[in-house]
């Protein structure tokens, strides 16, 4: 069960400082994980005077299930990469890999929640009666997983392999640019 492998932990109810800067996240759909809420605006960061609501401050690495949108792939990862994160509603539900699976990639954690075969499960799992259907964290952690331990652990590997090759690829291509764009001047 997810419950097994993820601790729940409730975000912070915070008082922003007019003066200071943060971002906002939110979870795309689809399994596309988390961005800065606006990411198509230049702007990365809002200072605390622009923020007219209550927010509640997010820790970093951390798995982020969206409560209406689980069904639909809305869960991400939030990595180191973000300074000061927020989030504007109380619609999502915030968990930390505990100690003893710490080897596990959360970048196929998310990949793996997001099949069609989880999210269908979400889906059933969701609850109420309007559009606004939500996955509870209680359910949410009594998801069953369809991979023993073992394979969990070696799925998890192949995936970190994979990300490794892409971004050694990555690397040689833009190193490659680099060279040429020297040997032009």
């Amino acid at each position: 069960m997810l419950g097994d492998i993820l601790q729940e932990f409730k975000p912070i109810k915070t008082e922003l400082k007019e003066q200071e800067k943060y971002q906002e996240l939110t979870v795309k759909l689809n399994g596309l994980g988390v961005r800065k809420r606006g990411e198509s605006s230049r702007q990365d960061y809002i200072y605390g005077s622009q923020v007219k609501s209550a927010r509640w401050k997010m820790e970093n690495n951390c798995l982020v299930v969206s409560k209406i949108d689980a069904r639909s792939g809305g869960i991400g990862w939030i990595s180191e990469s973000y300074d000061y994160p927020l989030i504007t509603t109380k619609n999502f539900m915030f968990f930390k890999i505990k100690k003893d699976y710490q080897w596990i990639n959360p970048y196929f954690l998310v990949s793996y929640l997001t099949t069609d075969f989880y999210q269908d499960y979400f889906d059933d799992w969701s609850q109420g009666t309007t559009t606004k259907r939500y996955l509870y964290s209680k359910e949410f952690l009594a998801t069953k997983i369809q991979l023993t331990g073992e394979e969990l652990k070696q799925k998890s590997l192949e995936f970190t392999r994979q990300q490794e090759l892409e971004l050694e690829l990555e690397l040689a291509t833009v190193r490659s640019k680099i060279k040429e764009i020297i040997a032009k001047k």
